[in-house]
């Protein structure tokens, strides 16, 4: 029996969800409901292709799905 997986990232300020997102991609079970990252109040310290926003924007790119939350709460309410 093959089960189907609701994900979503809660989260992007570390590089390593760019790969994380992009694995879980690659299975054919999984559907995305959406990420959700807060606003730091500061601006990124860095432009690097590694910063928070960077990395929603490929998480995006990657899964095809445009759902993006300011909070994790607003991604799971209608859960």
């Amino acid at each position: 029996m093959n089960k189907n997986y609701r994900l979503g990232v809660i989260g992007f300020a570390h590089m390593h969800i760019t790969d994380m997102v992009t694995r879980f991609n690659a299975l054919p079970n999984v559907e995305w409901i959406g990420f959700a990252d807060t606003v730091p109040a500061v601006p990124p310290l860095s432009s690097k292709p590694a910063n928070r926003f960077s990395n929603l924007a490929n998480a995006c790119e990657v899964t095809g799905c445009d759902n993006v939350y300011g909070n994790f709460h607003e991604m799971l309410e209608p859960l």
